[in-house]
């Protein structure tokens, strides 16, 4: 191979070698190794001979191993969840956006006043349960690398208003 070309014409040019390779033992089994291969020269300085320290490292190969696997595995673990956020916060969103519209359309037609404040509630619960799976679905897309940042203007007196109205029943309660 490359490798022990490589080696052969390092150590034959009089440099030493450093590197990790995989041999093989007499039974034919596989192991790993790092090692050390200097030339040996002579009194005239021609090389009569290698000299070599060698160390196996299959454990560590194997532990290296286990973890790109490891790695590999929550990689795609971490893709399917994002994956399922995404689809989970679509599919959830269109019928909350539904409940939406036909509590908006309730809210245009005639009620009574406690008709009204519970429809009200139906209307700040759903929205706010929107707003919640909107941030899940950018917690995604964060994840992804897909997230756009947008400037939306609110009334900070409108929020609390609508966090107390959503509140309100369940504290009378």
């Amino acid at each position: 191979t490359e490798l022990y070309k490589d080696m052969w014409e390092t150590i034959i040019s009089g440099h030493d070698w450093h590197g990790e390779f995989c041999n093989k033992k007499k039974n034919g089994d596989t192991y790993w190794e790092i090692a050390s291969i200097s030339p040996i020269r002579d009194n005239q300085g021609q090389i009569v001979r290698f000299m070599a320290i060698k160390e196996d490292i299959s454990e560590r190969k194997q532990v290296e191993l286990e973890l790109l696997q490891a790695k590999q595995a929550a990689e795609s673990a971490n893709i399917a969840k994002s994956q399922f956020l995404a689809t989970m916060s679509h599919e959830i969103r269109t019928p909350m956006n539904g409940i939406i519209g036909m509590t908006d359309i309730l809210l245009h037609s005639p009620l009574a006043e406690q008709q009204r404040r519970f429809a009200e509630t139906v209307r700040v619960s759903a929205n706010s349960l929107l707003h919640l799976l909107n941030d899940i679905l950018d917690f995604s897309k964060i994840e992804a690398g897909k997230l756009t940042i947008e400037s939306i203007p609110y009334a900070p007196a409108d929020l609390i208003e609508e966090i107390v109205l959503a509140q309100a029943e369940q504290a009378q309660g």
